[in-house]
């Protein structure tokens, strides 16, 4: 159906294009044309029921209204027959081939949820592992750098002593975030279902508390670098922690978790290892 939207769309652009200009009636014909094809597009896309899961739901309409807001600038360039429209079709085409290769269902759109929050994590435990290590190997190097008159200082660690005891815990933290993405991905690609109503408010449940985790996990690691500040340490460890036992309680009461694996205790666990770890060190700071 997006395709009709798409072809519609092309033919009010050639109709800019190629003069002479298109008559009244033209272009009311034209823009007949277009609202017909925007309506049964809208329709079609308002036939997905919401048991099919609010996640795949939420991407259809997203797509849709991408969709609707491209043709209603396409529109106003029209009317006002401006030359800007070769960029506004090509945002309807643009728009309209997102849609084409949405999930084709919920286990799918929750899969692409957790894969992207997996890799953003993922990005933000290398870099803090990096500076970690790029730290570590300046500090060890001895060099001096020049101050003025021709005198040299030690390279200043970019941590200092104090703040350092916090990296092992802190980085354990945000690796824990990382494994419980990971174990997540897997769990639902591997036993995930969208059959039922159930199945999908559960994969519904862990992709609305999935979404939030590298905005938790930034947070954190930010706090973790110079300046460091103790309490914010604190608060967003507090925070990062309690994210991470919520999904892992939801996966728990999930039908995609196979309870023999245990993983979901042992990953409980370490957060609360780290987390404690974390405290005791922010204790002596």
């Amino acid at each position: 159906v997006a395709k009709v939207v798409s072809h519609e769309s092309s033919k009010l652009c050639m109709a800019l294009a190629q003069p002479p200009a298109p008559t009244a009636e033209e272009q009311a014909a034209l823009i007949a044309g277009l609202e017909k094809a925007c309506l049964t597009f809208l329709s079609a896309s308002t036939e997905l029921p919401r048991s099919q899961g609010n996640t795949l739901c939420s991407e259809v309409a997203d797509s849709a209204w991408g969709i609707l807001k491209a043709v209603q600038n396409l529109l106003q360039v029209f009317i006002v027959m401006s030359t800007s429209h070769l960029q506004a079709v090509g945002t309807v085409w643009e728009k309209c081939s997102v849609i084409e290769h949405i999930p084709k269902d919920n286990k799918e759109a929750v899969s692409s949820i957790l894969s992207g929050q997996y890799g953003i994590i993922q990005d933000a435990t290398e870099e803090l592992e990096t500076a970690i290590r790029t730290d570590d190997t300046e500090a060890e190097s001895g060099e001096r750098i020049p101050v003025r008159n021709g005198f040299t200082q030690p390279r200043r660690s970019t941590w200092s002593m104090q703040d350092r005891q916090l990296l092992s815990p802190g980085l354990g933290l945000v690796k824990t975030a990382r494994n419980t993405m990971r174990k997540v991905v897997a769990a639902v690609g591997s036993r995930g279902k969208c059959d039922t109503l159930e199945d999908n408010d559960e994969l519904d449940k862990v992709a609305d508390l999935v979404r939030m985790s590298s905005a938790y996990v930034d947070e954190f690691v930010m706090s973790l670098y110079p300046p460091v500040f103790t309490v914010a340490v604190r608060n967003n460890a507090e925070e990062l922690k309690r994210h991470i036992l919520s999904i892992l309680d939801a996966t728990r009461n999930s039908h995609f978790y196979d309870s023999s694996e245990e993983w979901v205790g042992f990953l409980e666990s370490v957060v609360a290892h780290n987390y404690a770890n974390l405290m005791e060190c922010t204790a002596r700071s």
